[in-house]
């Protein structure tokens, strides 16, 4: 059966003491479970932690990948591991992970989890470490890359340039030098989805009418070309169509939003001369409407030429 080594990458033959580049990835084993697809699901909700997670070819297991700081001692970023997995989910690793140069048999698994977004690292002495945008889920590393769709070929987790990683260092930047009140509504309204191979439509059409209510068009669409820069890879399509659906999504949505309005607010509303008005009225009307005051940002002084 076809196999991959998930956590380096051998430049000849595969031993601890040959060549190798740690990937940063760690697979965790988990071996005779009963009913694996419900523990599965199960573990998949931990978004933070778990990357991807999959049922093995026997049927009664899981295959658990999760980052790891690869510039760390391998042994000792998958004691930190193990033992989070134990205390969290009451689920025994494999020992046998702890080997750098361990494979692992390739599995098909429809119901496989992938996450996207930030992703705790797993570091020797794990210190509660939360996600920062350092820790952003590498394409060369999970999501994007057919060797995870089928848990199979490891050569495919290296097509990644590093001009594109280096790029997605760039993006992770800019997030973090957002100012803290458009940082949260990225965040929430693009942050918080997952984002997966061949759902890229399905994405934009809950992410454009978040964003539509909490900021202006131009900012809406600065903020999607940042979550495109940030996730390269990860959708085949080019970051000019992407953008180019993006904005006319906008524009559609833009159209279609005062019919959502009473007729007191559609007179309040489509009298207003520019966008900047128009978005400061439709952040107004979804905190007022919001039960606990926020959606997707936290309530405070709105700066209408950033939001």
């Amino acid at each position: 059966m076809p196999a991959v080594t998930w956590s380096a990458k051998f430049a000849d033959r595969r031993r601890k003491a040959d060549p190798h580049t740690p990937t940063g990835i760690l697979a965790l084993d988990f071996d005779n479970i009963g009913n694996a697809e419900t523990v599965r699901d199960k573990v998949g909700l931990d978004r933070a932690q778990v990357l991807a997670v999959a049922v093995t070819v026997g049927g009664r297991g899981l295959r658990v990948l999760v980052a790891v700081d690869a510039e760390a001692d391998h042994t000792a970023c998958f004691v930190t591991a193990r033992d989070y997995f134990k205390a969290a989910h009451g689920l025994e690793a494999d020992e046998a992970c702890k080997d750098i140069t361990r494979l692992g048999i390739q599995s098909w698994d429809e119901g496989i989890i992938i996450n996207g977004g930030m992703l705790n690292v797993f570091t020797p002495n794990d210190e509660a470490e939360h996600p920062t945008s350092q820790h952003i889920i590498s394409v060369e590393s999970v999501e994007s890359m057919p060797s995870v769709e089928s848990m199979g070929s490891m050569e495919s987790m290296y097509s990644m340039s590093q001009t594109v990683r280096s790029d997605r260092k760039e993006a992770a930047k800019r997030h973090k030098a957002l100012p803290k009140a458009l940082r949260h509504v990225f965040d929430r309204c693009l942050l918080s989805r997952n984002v997966i191979r061949g759902q890229r439509h399905q994405f934009l059409t809950k992410a454009v009418p978040a964003l539509y209510e909490w900021a202006s068009c131009d900012v809406a669409e600065e903020l999607l070309r940042l979550h495109y820069d940030m996730n390269q890879g990860v959708w085949r399509t080019a970051r000019s169509d992407h953008e180019a659906e993006f904005v006319k999504m906008l524009h559609d949505y833009a159209e279609k939003f005062p019919d959502q309005l009473n007729a007191s607010e559609k007179a309040k509303y489509l009298p207003l001369d520019t966008e900047e008005e128009r978005a400061a009225f439709r952040i107004s009307r979804d905190l007022s409407n919001s039960p606990s005051g926020k959606k997707c940002a936290s309530p405070g002084k709105t700066d209408t030429r950033r939001a």
